[in-house]
């Protein structure tokens, strides 16, 4: 996760009010947990409406995005706050595949496209 900021002091001194957007409820959960006297909104659109919303508010002093959904559009800012104490969500970017039992050929191919690891978790 990552946060684009207008104003990078509303980081340095968590008792400066600031208006944080997300769309995310879990990431808006954890900003009020490190930031509580911020206040959150939602914001909505896809990543390059919530860029525009976000450079022409000014009621809004910072939003948070997924940095690789950023990276994959080619539109992760040099200056973006990489918020590495946040936890990312559980299983993201995880695929399950269900099948019959009895469909050898399927299965087949579903264990050797399998990540073990990711299967256990």
């Amino acid at each position: 996760d990552v946060a684009l900021v207008k104003n990078k002091t509303i980081l340095e001194d968590s008792a400066i009010p600031a208006n944080i957007a997300s769309s995310s409820l879990r990431r808006r959960a954890q900003w009020l947990a490190k930031y509580p006297h911020h206040k959150v909104q939602d914001i909505r659109g896809n990543v390059q409406t919530r860029l525009r919303k976000f450079q022409e508010t000014q009621q809004i002093d910072a939003v948070i995005f997924a940095k690789a959904g950023l990276e994959r559009l080619n539109v992760l800012p040099e200056d973006a706050m990489i918020l590495d104490w946040m936890l990312p969500s559980p299983a993201q970017g995880i695929v399950g595949i269900v099948c019959c039992d009895n469909n050898e050929s399927i299965k087949k191919i579903v264990t050797e496209i399998n990540h073990k690891t990711s299967f256990i978790a």
